[in-house]
């Protein structure tokens, strides 16, 4: 068996040297160019991130959509979610997301109901599930936002500390006596289940400047395992659709289903 030996000269080893160190350099620098790009973007949405939370996947943000456009009947939503992963112990993830919900007014009322046309939206449901679909013994729980009831003056949540602050942590108002929000995450179980429920008082004529206005609905998820993850999030959101007198909420839903 003859053996090859691969002789180079100091020249072509310094250059050979120069080539991986521009490589690396490169890297790392689309690295951190990544990651401010992924930070503005975080605060352009109200999110606030620990530098040691990065997106699993570099694209950052996932952005879904859905307009309802038609004459006289329109209502705009949009998702913005992120899967993360903790770059001192791998085996921390984290999953913020931001629902937009955005109904709209466009209903001509006539005279004494003649020639009227077009429907009223309003905001009234959003709710968020996220479940471990393999391996879900494998998974903890280690905190989530929102809770049940959270306090009227809260004006931020957040998850989990790092040694600048909170992990993850938003800038939102539960100071709205239209706003309940419930909680049924279970940490035993291993899914997160959060309701924000939109709702005036049968009085209350000022009520419909909040609930017809756009309105953000966020929330937040730190988790544990170890290795590859399997995430499946679902947002089911409803708004209230008033057409002429009746007021109804199977005409105003609408469904976003991810996996990572």
């Amino acid at each position: 068996m003859k053996k090859i030996i691969l002789i180079f000269s100091k020249r072509t080893f310094l250059i050979m040297l120069g080539l991986v160190t521009a490589i690396t350099v490169a890297f790392s620098t689309n690295q951190t160019q990544a990651i401010t790009v992924f930070q503005t973007n975080a605060s352009a949405l109200g999110f606030s991130i620990a530098d040691e939370y990065a997106p699993i996947y570099m694209s950052g943000f996932k952005e879904e959509e859905f307009e309802r456009n038609l004459p006289g009947d329109k209502h705009y939503t949009l998702v913005h979610q992120v899967l993360m992963r903790n770059s001192v112990d791998p085996s921390l993830h984290a999953v913020a997301y931001r629902v937009l919900t955005s109904p709209k007014q466009l209903r001509e009322w006539g005279f004494i109901g003649f020639g009227s046309y077009g429907n009223n939206y309003s905001n009234y449901d959003v709710h968020t599930t996220i479940t471990f679909p393999n391996e879900k013994h494998l998974y903890s729980i280690l905190d989530y936002t929102p809770r049940n009831q959270p306090s009227s003056s809260t004006v931020g949540i957040s998850v989990g500390m790092s040694v600048s602050g909170p992990s993850v942590s938003a800038s939102t108002s539960f100071n709205h006596r239209e706003l309940n929000v419930y909680s049924d995450t279970s940490t035993s179980d291993k899914v997160y289940k959060t309701r924000y429920q939109y709702r005036s008082g049968i009085w209350d004529i000022n009520s419909t400047k909040y609930l017809d206005g756009e309105i953000n609905s966020y929330g937040m998820l730190i988790f544990r395992k170890p290795g590859v993850v399997w995430v499946n999030i679902k947002h089911m959101i409803q708004y209230e659709q008033q057409v002429g007198s009746n007021k109804r909420t199977s005409a105003g839903l609408v469904h976003f289903n991810s996996r990572y």
